[in-house]
């Protein structure tokens, strides 16, 4: 048996310190002020030899009022259930197709003692005890809208509205993004309340994939620099990311959005940058790793662009703070943490290459963490303000 590799030990990077400045250096009136904050390590989840602690890819994870968290595994089916301590208590659901089982696990919310799971592969939403144990279920199909040559698909959200209704931002699916003869398809993807039966309701935002992006016309960039958006974990609305180089609209600024589930804007706010040149090696380093017999097509067809994104992804916490990545700087990223009802950048959590923030309530903060071996670890920390 080939032997496992050792755990490596928590590097010294990884005592995190939030500091009222972007990694960027940029100087933006967002990056003034923000007080700095410290942070404590207070557990760590996973391992490579400890069936109890080890981790398959990790996708949502929830910290409930309690103080459990909850860290879904979808390659497993399954919710991890831990204590406030980082202890295995119990899991929530398992594969298959039966009561109390999951054939798709993707987004899932905690309200009281109750989790709601959306099982996109089994077509229903179903609700367990935070034990385990099996409460109810009812079906529920996916929502699709057709067009020319794509499409968008409506699911329903594990964090509904009052009325029952959620906000759904819909995924695009497109038979071809670029044609023959110069045409291409136009992606407006429509944001939508959707009831508790999947019925389509009122219009929140429309939207447009290529806001801002200046990439020449029938090719595709190598680095992703379309607008982020995410439905918050409460049901009550979406938070919007312009974050093209080019500006958007102005150069040398980025803008946050939210927008109420009313349609409502709650805020709109631009943050200044630093733009940060791409490697000139990048589109041949991307072309290295595409096979042999696809290279001289995708040489034809990609391109990168002059400057980095000055938001590399997006994360809501249950607490409502909007985090956002900025750019890698040497073996550190940051994470603006935006208050979320204006916006005011907080403070700037900063983490080593290869960790991301995923959830955050009150003075906690959940990071995920990859090893060199492709690993994943889940952190817990607490803020000290």
């Amino acid at each position: 048996m080939k032997p496992r590799p050792p755990r490596p030990p928590l590097a010294l990077p990884l005592l995190l310190a939030l500091a009222g400045c972007s990694g960027t250096e940029s100087g933006s009136p967002a990056a003034e002020g923000a007080p700095i904050w410290e942070a404590e390590l207070l557990h760590e989840i996973g391992s490579i030899d400890d069936p109890e602690q080890t981790l398959t890819r990790v996708g949502e994870v929830v910290l409930t009022e309690t103080g459990e968290m909850l860290i879904g595994q979808p390659a497993d089916m399954l919710i991890r259930v831990h204590d406030s301590d980082g202890a295995l208590l119990n899991s929530i659901g398992r594969r298959g197709e039966g009561p109390g089982e999951v054939g798709s696990l993707a987004d899932f919310a905690v309200r009281g003692d109750t989790v709601t799971v959306v099982d996109g592969g089994n077509s229903r939403v179903t609700r367990f005890a935070i034990d385990g144990a099996l409460l109810d279920d009812e079906p529920w199909e996916l929502v699709v809208v057709r067009g020319d040559r794509v499409g968008y698909m409506y699911r329903i959200g594990a964090s509904p509205l009052q009325d029952g209704s959620s906000v759904s931002v819909p995924s695009v699916a497109a038979a071809a993004m670029v044609r023959g003869g110069g045409a291409t398809v136009e992606i407006r993807p429509v944001v939508r309340r959707i009831d508790a039966d999947g019925t389509l309701g009122d219009t929140v935002m429309v939207t447009d994939q290529a806001e801002h992006v200046r990439i020449p016309e029938d090719r595709g960039s190598v680095i992703s620099m379309h607008p982020l958006m995410m439905e918050d974990r409460q049901g009550t609305g979406v938070v919007r990311v312009l974050r093209s180089p080019d500006g958007s609209p102005d150069a040398g600024t980025f803008r946050v959005i939210r927008v109420d589930a009313a349609g409502d804007t709650v805020f709109d706010r631009g943050f200044g940058f630093e733009p940060i040149p791409v490697p000139p090696d990048t589109l041949a380093a991307y072309l290295a790793e595409a096979p042999e017999e696809l290279r001289e097509r995708l040489e034809a067809r990609m391109w990168a662009p002059d400057d980095r994104p000055p938001v590399e992804a997006l994360a809501l916490g249950s607490d409502g703070t909007i985090w956002l990545q900025r750019e890698p700087v040497s073996d550190l990223v940051d994470w603006w943490a935006l208050g979320p009802g204006s916006g005011e950048h907080l403070g700037t959590l900063r983490v080593p290459l290869g960790s991301r923030v995923v959830e955050s309530r009150g003075d906690e903060v959940v990071v995920v963490r990859t090893d060199e071996f492709d690993v994943e670890y889940v952190q817990r920390w607490r803020l000290r303000r």
